[in-house]
């Protein structure tokens, strides 16, 4: 068993590190796992594999495994800590001015609100979806909660819904409700049952490597007629808006 977080580095610099951290963390705490480092120790050892590996634009993933032990689910084990750093390899253009596809699958996450490295319910989702670009997963009380690797949101008139129980909080998935209370956009995170997922008239998922990703299609079934809603269009701006602001910022740091 283990905890791990996903980043994104732009230029070099870690785009909201701090948020990450806090977030693996508060996940150790929540199954009882002493990481063996500091945040500040973990952010200088993120930065040190980014520059051994030469990259700019870069994919991290920080992994807190439970360690080695002997068998037995109360095995006295010392935590490890592994830091992947890769070259990002960016999506491509036209999923963001065409849209992607989903589907519905019934699974749920194991502990939603943390981010586990016990996958199985979303590995069988993916290998029941693999020909969608994400799966939205449902529950036994038939609702709509998160995606594989994304939260979801819905728009309705000026209204932007998104689920907000049984899911792990994305940091992707708070900037973008922050934005949207700064631009006049009503939010309401609420329970979407699966019935009432076509009457949206937008829908688009997010998360920290895609940013946010208009979904027009769930189930083979047309959403805003097939193409990005003006409202996931404005919120892609605002979010990129923000995230340069943000990074420059801290390029001064």
């Amino acid at each position: 068993d283990g905890i791990f977080e996903t980043l994104r580095a732009y230029d070099g610099i870690v785009f909201k590190i701090n948020e990450h951290l806090e977030r693996l963390f508060h996940s150790a705490k929540l199954i009882n796992l002493k990481i063996p480092l500091t945040k500040y120790e973990i952010e200088k050892a993120v930065y040190s594999a980014i520059r051994k590996n030469k990259l700019n634009d870069a994919y991290i993933r920080v992994t807190i495994s439970r360690g080695e032990g002997n068998l037995g689910y109360l095995s006295k084990c010392v935590p490890n800590v592994i830091i992947i750093a890769k070259k990002f390899i960016p999506y491509q253009k036209r999923m963001y001015e065409k849209g992607v596809s989903a589907a519905t699958y019934n699974a749920e996450r194991i502990l939603p609100e943390v981010k586990s490295t016990s996958c199985l319910p979303l590995v069988v989702a993916k290998l029941n979806t693999k020909d969608y670009f994400e799966a939205f997963l449902v529950d036994r009380d038939n609702n709509i909660t998160e995606g594989i690797v994304s939260n979801i949101f819905f728009v309705k008139g000026n209204i932007l819904y998104t689920p907000k129980e049984n899911i792990l909080l994305g940091v992707t998935r708070g900037i973008i409700i922050k934005i949207a209370k700064q631009i006049g956009i009503q939010i309401k995170e609420a329970r979407i049952k699966k019935s009432e997922m076509y009457s949206f008239k937008e829908c688009f998922l997010a998360n920290t490597l895609v940013e946010l990703m208009p979904v027009v299609e769930i189930n083979d079934r047309k959403i805003c007629n097939g193409l990005p809603g003006p409202m996931t269009k404005r919120l892609i701006h605002e979010f990129k808006k923000e995230r340069g602001l943000w990074l420059k910022k801290n390029s001064k740091k």
